[in-house]
């Protein structure tokens, strides 16, 4: 079993007078085993998706985070 916390940053564009997807953008905030959760979840690597991990894509990725821990660096 694996968890996960995720977003959706859609784009929708108006098409025959319908709305429809244009764009979708998958951030990963993680994805790992419920074993794992503890251990892993103050590491950045911690989208265990595939064969090797990767770094999760929020809140690191999100500018106010990294100006938030750029003006407090004593809390990372």
């Amino acid at each position: 079993m694996w968890i996960t916390a995720l977003r959706y940053d859609d784009e929708y564009r108006r098409e025959d007078g319908r709305w429809r997807f244009a764009d979708r953008m998958l951030s990963v905030f993680y994805y790992l085993r419920p074993e794992d959760y503890v251990a892993k979840f103050g590491d950045v690597m911690r989208n265990l998706t595939y064969e090797r991990p990767y770094a999760a894509s929020i809140p690191e990725a999100l500018e106010s985070y990294r100006a938030y821990y750029e003006a407090h660096p004593s809390r990372v």
